[in-house]
């Protein structure tokens, strides 16, 4: 075997008096604000974890196990000829201001805020309904085709947004006959129907004007 090279001889370097204090007064600084930094960013995580698993605010207190979201990508206005309307969102709900009706020849007319599909009725046994409005009153509607569908009683609107639970016992079954929907027999909801919240001649005067907002929708 070749002879080992030889090593440079360490020194010891001195260093100036006072710089090894502050040395680890700024190692230690540094040391606090990195574990600052990872209880903000663990903090942040968690935030944005709880974040994305929160509701949006229109779904929160809708009173039931399944939340309807109130956002346009759900829900939809629907207005009898010559009726003006307008709907608009924001952060927490869907509001509808209706500003003239023109009622046809039998002195119907409709405003419809058409929400989604909602299947295995039969699993529920309620509406929860939170809204507010300057209308006199307003119904939900389960609709389960051009032929069947269930009304719940009028629902009176108030300037204070406020909760009601409408169960299914006290909905009508209607059906549909030669054009004209007739109030029949009691069966319960079931299946799948689209939900609607209605201001229109069922439920409201002619000469009513004014809006309905809805918070929050929900089956339970």
């Amino acid at each position: 075997m070749g002879a080992m090279e030889s090593m440079p001889e360490w020194t010891p370097t001195r260093v100036p008096e006072g710089t090894a204090s502050r040395t680890t007064r700024v190692r230690r600084r540094g040391a606090g604000w990195l574990w600052v930094g990872l209880v903000v960013a663990v903090a942040s995580g968690a935030a944005a974890v709880f974040l994305a698993r929160a509701e949006p605010s229109g779904l929160v207190g809708a009173g039931g196990s399944r939340a309807l979201p109130v956002a346009a990508a759900h829900w939809r206005l629907d207005v009898s000829p010559g009726s003006r309307a307008a709907l608009r969102f924001d952060l927490e709900s869907a509001t509808v201001e209706v500003e003239g009706v023109a009622p046809d020849t039998a002195g119907k007319w409709f405003v419809n805020l058409d929400g989604p599909v909602v299947g295995a009725l039969e699993t529920y046994g309620a509406v929860g309904l939170r809204v507010a409005g300057t209308l006199p009153q307003t119904r939900v509607y389960l609709e389960a085709g051009p032929e069947l569908r269930w009304r719940s009683p009028p629902v009176s609107l108030s300037p204070e947004v406020r909760m009601h639970r409408l169960a299914f016992a006290d909905f009508e079954t209607q059906r549909r006959k030669d054009g004209q929907w007739s109030v029949v027999d009691p069966q319960p909801p079931q299946g799948s129907a689209v939900v609607s919240v209605k201001v229109g001649h069922y439920v409201n005067p002619a000469d009513a004007r004014g809006q309905l907002r809805l918070v929050g929708c929900g089956l339970e």
